[in-house]
This record gives C-alpha cells, structure tokens and sequence, in this order.
C-alpha cells in the first residue's frame, strides 16, 4: 500500500489488500444504505456491505458476458484497422506503376501492424454523482470493460480504478485552496482477471460502499467534489480537472484516464451511455497503436 499523506493520497497494491483494509477499519455494512423509513437506499445499488467484500477477493463474472457481446460487435471492425498491405516479392495484388519500373517488391500483402506493443497505463475514476443510478453506472462499466479486454488483446496494460472526492482532511502537499483524497486500487492484468474487473467497473457500490468508505476513514471525505486549482467546481471532465488529476496521480504519458461521471447527457462520457459501441471503438482506434 503506497500512503501519502502530503496529497491524501492511498493506493492499494491488490483488491484482496483493499478488502482486508476495509474489513478491519472502515464501514462498507448496509448501516449506509438505509432511508429514512428504512428501506434500502437506491443510492448504494443493490450490492451489500458483505457482498462487497466478497466480490472484492473473489470478483462476480455476470457482466462479463455482456461486455464480451459488445466486444464482439465492435472487435471485427478493428480487426482489420490492424492490418496494413506491405510491399513483399510475393503478395495480394501488385502496384502495377512499380511492376513496370522493375521494383523487385512491387506486390502487396496484408500483414499485421508492428509485433512489439507499447505499455499503456488505464486509470478508471468510479466517482460518480448522485444523480448517477446504478444502472448507468453499470452500462458505463460493461463498456470499459469491453474497451479493456480489446486493448489488452493489442499491447500490455496496467489497470487502476478509484475515486477523486473533496476532504477536510488538510494536506500540506496541495496546492492553496485545493481540497482532495484520492483512493486507487491496481487490478490483475496478467492475465486480466475478467471476474473482479467486471464487477469493480460495473458495480456503483464499489466507489459508493468501498472507495468512500476509504475516503472517509483516511482523509474525512466531505461527500462534494475535489476543489482543484484553476478546475471549476464539479467540472470534473473540464480539461484542467483532468489535467490536475494527472499530475496528482502522477500518470504517464501513455495513460487512458475516465475521468468521473457528473452527467449522462453531456461531456465525454455522453457517448458512452448514448452509443456504446461507437464510444469503444473511439477509445480503442486511439489507444491501441503499437511500435514498430
């Protein structure tokens, strides 16, 4: 576990290490998740404490399915943006202007693009507003994972997801005027563990029991948005929110960042809820260039 203190930052090397955390320290019991007349409160999903850290150690692989259909709708097409004609001896069809100049490798074959992958580093914010259902925040984390499992096929990957919120907790490291805890967990990518992605993508407990619960108990987590310097409040996709995070996360450059969820109609996760498929080739055409 990385703790620093000077940014409230903590970041979890496991999701068996967080669990552990969370059974010892902080609440993720349905003592949250009950109204004012004492039935459950929609806010949470319908995850329980105790299923929270079930599925932490263990995972819950019922959305994988549904994001391996996705995948199967976009993949095919994208599948052949890996591929390019390279000049050969021997190929396809030849560029007739070269056949007649004497070019020996005047034919074309299709070959895949490049065979060693750069790095890419995806860190996922489940920070999410209340108006945000669980619903959405399920359809939003089927398409991520799909997204996911199409770049892990192309390149390596390292995948992190946590919560940006607002603290009390002061931190000298900040800047003047900035309040923040961030809270992150690295999840298996080698191979990628679909059971426990899935279910930390796609389940709004996750950051609403879990990754608050951890904002409260280590930073006093104050329920509002991060204060940022030169972000406006709650423009948590605003490019200078963005930026801000990057470098508090310290992200490389190679980095896919989602940025929190405030609003279903508008910025760049409308699409995501609007048309999933478009949004995950967008994302994987972007990401999954490789070396050559």
């Amino acid at each position: 576990m990385l703790i620093n203190d000077s940014i409230n930052r903590v970041r979890f090397d496991s999701l068996t290490e967080l669990a552990d955390h969370a059974e010892r320290h902080f609440a993720t019991g349905d003592s949250m998740s009950r109204d004012a007349r004492g039935k459950r409160a929609a806010f949470f999903g319908t995850t329980t404490g105790a299923q929270c850290l079930r599925n932490l150690r263990k995972g819950d692989d019922r959305n994988v399915a549904e994001a391996q259909r996705l995948l199967d709708q976009f993949s095919a097409d994208l599948e052949l943006a890996q591929v390019q004609d390279e000049p050969t001896v021997a190929g396809c069809y030849p560029v007739v202007a070269e056949f007649l100049a004497g070019e020996p490798e005047c034919m074309r074959l299709p070959s895949p693009v490049g065979s060693e992958s750069a790095p890419l580093s995806v860190f996922v914010d489940l920070t999410c507003s209340a108006g945000i259902n669980h619903g959405q925040m399920r359809q939003r984390g089927i398409a991520v994972l799909a997204a996911v499992m199409a770049l892990s096929a192309r390149r390596p990957i390292t995948l992190e997801i946590g919560c940006v919120m607002g603290a009390s907790r002061h931190a000298a490291g900040l800047k003047s005027g900035e309040d923040v805890s961030i809270i992150s967990v690295v999840l298996d990518t080698s191979p990628l563990d679909l059971a426990t992605a899935a279910w930390c993508l796609s389940d709004v407990a996750m950051a609403r029991r879990v990754m608050y619960g951890a904002s409260r108990y280590f930073h006093s987590m104050t329920g509002d948005w991060a204060s940022l310097e030169g972000a406006q409040y709650a423009a948590v996709q605003s490019e200078p929110y963005c930026q801000r995070v990057r470098e508090l996360l310290d992200l490389p450059g190679d980095t896919l960042y989602l940025p929190a969820v405030s609003n279903a109609e508008s910025g760049n996760h409308a699409e995501v809820f609007r048309n999933p498929i478009k949004w995950c080739e967008s994302i994987v055409q972007q990401f999954s260039a490789t070396l050559h």
